[in-house]
This record gives C-alpha cells, structure tokens and sequence, in this order.
C-alpha cells in the first residue's frame, strides 16, 4: 500500500495556467495539468492507493471558498481526499473558531499553511488562535518547511518551527520536505525527535541518501510520512529513494502507509 500525504491539484478551468505559472516562477518541471484527474492517472501508473491534496489560501478572502469546495470533494471522493486552508490574516475577514469547526465536523482532517505563500512567521504570535483552535478540535497542520524556489525570503525555518512546539506540546504538525526544505541541517539541530511532528518525504530526492537515513532514524521512522509533491514530483521518484535506502520492509511500509493511517486514523 501507498499513501502519497502531500500533493496538490486545481480546480479544472484555472489548473493548467496554474501549475504552468508555478512551474515558471520556480524552475520545476510540472508533470500532468494540474488537475484531480491527472493526479489520479499517475497514482494509477505509479501505485499510489490513496492521496492527500493540499490547497493554500493566498488571501484570507479565499478561505471559505476552498474550505467549501473541499467538503464537496470529499464527500464522492475514496483515494483522494482534501485538507482545508486557512489565512494567518483570516481573523479580519472571519471567525477562525467557526471556520475550523466547520471543517471538523465535515470530517475534514486538518489544514495547510504556506509561510512563503502566506507571508507569516511560524511562530507569530497572531498564529496563536489557529494553533489552539487545531489543537482543541484535533485538526493536523501541515506546513510548507524550509526554503521555497519561488521565494528569496525564507519565513518557516526549522528553528521557528520548533519554537511552536515550545508554546503548544499538543498540536499536530506535519512538516514538509523533511522539515525544512534545502536547509536539513538545520532541521536536524531543531526538530529532529520534537514530539507530535511528523515530516514528509516531499521534493527530497535531492537529500543525498546518507542523511536521509540519518534524518529518518533521527527523528523516527515512525514520525515519517510518504509524500511525493506531485505535481512537481512523480510518487515513483520519491518511492525508490526511500526504497535505495535500504531500510527494510518494517521501516519500508511505516513511512508508505502505516504512519498516515494513523495520523489519519483511518483503516
């Protein structure tokens, strides 16, 4: 079994000249057009069972709208569910505490946050009614980690990732690309072993395959979640450089599904 926590599709009239524009802004090869029936086409070619998409609101105005769309799409869908979104900033447009439960009582998992995208600092203290809100319902987090290629500024660094933990032991955080993208050393001197934090394997494959290893065992292997970043990577790249790692089936299948299903709490 195979399931692929990070990935990302649009909606079918916007998804191509999305991922095109992405795709530029970035330097990345784009593989399929961005929407839910490519990544679908390439879960069954590559093996993946089941897929998370994650959507980032870049404007506090489109929170309720995306939050909308997910909960209709979850509803018909079985191998690709929706996380919600939320906005540091949605507090001036919104009730953050009716937004969150009203995701959670649609069954919806957890959110995304974007510290590039959204133009905030992980460990603000304006993030501190989200943190507490997705704490109390028992909604995971997942945030963009480390350095962004569209991006100069970087906003969600290891180090404050770690400084939410200090301030909130409960929360459930994913962080993404090995919890801090093109800065995983830093990411081993602070988040490394944190309780509650998961890491994705997404758009990794360049982490030489030593320190990979070093980061898995680290922090855990029962903390490390399977994820490709498609579209930007195919689940088949990512899959073989855990599989060259040479781990063993154990370890193999804890990072390819036993994780999420638990994080999840789904059978």
């Amino acid at each position: 079994m195979l399931i692929d926590f990070h990935t990302h599709f649009f909606p079918d009239d916007i998804a191509l000249k999305t991922v095109t524009k992405l795709g530029e802004e970035g330097n990345v090869q784009c593989f399929g057009d961005g929407t839910v029936h490519s990544l679908r086409r390439y879960m069954a070619e590559e093996g993946v069972d089941f897929s998370i998409n994650l959507p980032i609101a870049t404007r506090p105005e489109q929170v309720e709208s995306i939050n909308q769309k997910v909960i209709e799409f979850n509803k018909s869908s079985v191998d690709v569910i929706g996380f919600g979104t939320m906005h540091p900033k949605y507090n001036k447009v919104g009730n953050v505490r009716e937004e969150l439960e009203s995701l959670k009582q649609n069954g919806v998992k957890g959110i995304k946050l974007h510290p590039e995208y959204q133009d905030f600092f992980p460990d603000d203290p304006m993030m501190t009614e989200i943190y507490e809100e997705c704490t109390r319902l028992d909604l995971i987090i997942v945030f963009h980690a480390g350095r962004d290629v569209a991006f100069k500024e970087v906003h969600g660094t290891p180090k404050r990732f770690a400084q939410i933990r200090e301030l909130n032991r409960h929360l459930k955080i994913v962080l993404a690309h090995m919890g801090g993208y093109r800065m995983w050393e830093e990411a081993e001197s602070y988040v490394m072993g944190l309780h509650e934090v998961y890491l994705d394997t997404s758009f990794c494959t360049e982490i030489d395959d030593w320190l990979l290893k070093e980061m898995i065992f680290g922090h855990g292997a029962y903390k490390v979640l399977f994820g490709s970043d498609f579209p930007w990577e195919r689940a088949s790249v990512t899959k073989k450089k855990i599989l060259d790692l040479g781990l063993g089936a154990m370890y193999e299948n804890m990072i390819f599904f036993q994780n999420a299903k638990r994080l999840l709490k789904i059978q």
